[in-house]
């Protein structure tokens, strides 16, 4: 067995441009599968950020999908419905069975300076792959919610190494995907909930749109791509807009993935459109709506400088076993800002969490401490930091509580066709 202990033991691989297309493609439609159990916040940044999101979970895939066959280890598309599929499982085939893989990829955004954190270099990961903390700069966890431990075969981690695109469409770009999204509490619950989707496709009675534009009068006439949901699929309707128009009842849809323009009629754009819903036969959205003008839009595909650096592999059971040598932390105080806290006070919800992951055997001692590797979140505001997740006062460190491995104990990925025997000795 080997374990992670230099540069060349990490994959660095660059994604093609039809693997970001593909990405681009399927973030556009599937943010109504998805959006739920991303967490994000419902303005349209929030659900912007849950898009690309989306983007980035796909490039991961598909790029350790192609470099694992590169090496003889199969990993086939599973041939599903956008609407059922998970975007979080992804299957090898090695040693003679099929194995539930989950891939956790961070991205580095290496424009964002951030006290306390150095610049991302592969050396820095391998240098610092046995820091368990308490300084979160030079502290690199795997990480894994608590509330999704234990439901795969094995987990594989790895870092995207961009800089800031989620505000910028141009730059390091050579292909677009132009989208906005509906957001705000009234239109996410109306317009972007598959469950809803499903109910209306089922009694065949969709909801229609009504789009106004409202620009200057010389302003040149846009084409606006509506992407949703009917009949089971994609739909998609194209619809011309032109100063002052008022179109309606577009549709019918289930719900609504997203607007799109070209690059062209994005630079067109002059003003704000205003989407309503018109008729909803459910009787549940009529009279919602959202505006959009450009600061709504991001490009969903990714730069074509984007690289992923993919660091290695764990079993399930080896990930349990090793968090329990690691401490538990929470968030720095104001008189050690670059310093984890230990985590020594535990009310009844940490507890029924430490619970349900299984950790409770490791809850003891006098004062209390959690003895495992758990990073701590206090759910609203900031959490236990890291390198990825830096301090950045109230809103800093990790949004959800997590347990956590380190570098050290992953086990190459050119050993990926271990994997299978791996977890079968346990």
């Amino acid at each position: 067995m080997t374990t992670l202990s230099a540069v060349e033991h990490i994959w660095v691989v660059e994604p093609t441009l039809g693997e970001r297309q593909e990405a681009a493609e399927y973030a556009a439609t599937t943010v109504p599968w998805t959006y739920n159990r991303m967490g994000k916040r419902r303005d349209s940044a929030g659900v912007r950020e849950c898009a690309m999101n989306i983007a980035k979970g796909v490039v991961a895939q598909e790029c350790l999908r192609r470099r694992l066959t590169s090496i003889g280890i199969r990993a086939p598309r599973q041939i599903k419905s956008h609407r059922t599929e998970d975007l979080y499982d992804f299957q090898i085939e090695c040693s003679n069975t099929t194995l539930n893989i989950d891939l956790k990829t961070w991205v580095y955004y290496r424009d964002f300076r951030v006290a306390g954190r150095d610049p991302l270099t592969l050396d820095m990961i391998v240098d610092n792959r046995s820091n368990s903390g308490p300084n979160w700069g030079q502290f690199f966890p795997m990480l894994v919610p608590d509330d999704q431990i234990g439901k795969k075969d094995a987990y594989c981690f790895g870092f995207a190494d961009t800089f800031d695109m989620r505000r910028d469409l141009n730059t390091d770009r050579d292909a677009y995907m132009l989208a906005a999204f509906p957001h705000g509490d009234a239109a996410v619950e109306a317009l972007m909930s598959g469950q809803t989707c499903a109910l209306r496709e089922q009694r065949g009675t969709g909801l229609f749109l009504d789009i106004a534009y409202n620009a200057r009068a010389s302003a040149d006439a846009i084409e606006l791509i509506v992407v949703g949901e009917w009949d089971g699929g994609v739909k998609r309707e194209a619809v011309r807009l032109t100063a002052g128009a008022d179109l309606r009842e577009i549709g019918p849809f289930g719900a609504i993935g997203s607007l799109q323009l070209s690059k062209s009629h994005f630079d067109a754009l002059a003003g704000e459109v205003v989407v309503s819903v018109g008729k909803d036969n459910l009787n549940r959205s009529a009279g919602v709506s959202f505006a959009i003008g450009r600061n709504d839009f991001c490009n969903l595909m990714l730069p074509h400088t984007y690289r992923l650096y993919f660091l290695g592999w764990i079993s399930n059971a080896d990930y349990s076993k090793a968090c329990r040598t690691y401490p538990s932390w929470i968030w720095p105080n104001n008189a050690s800002r670059f310093e984890n806290q230990p985590w020594t006070s535990f009310d009844y919800r940490d507890k029924t969490a430490i619970s349900k992951a299984g950790y409770d055997d490791c809850l003891r001692g006098t004062p209390q401490r959690l003895h495992a590797g758990w990073l701590k979140s206090t759910w609203r505001t900031g959490g236990a930091c890291c390198f990825v997740y830096p301090n950045l006062g109230q809103r800093g460190g990790v949004r959800r509580t997590n347990l956590y491995t380190l570098p050290q104990d992953l086990r190459i990925m050119d050993e990926t066709g271990a994997m299978g025997a791996a977890n079968a000795t346990r």
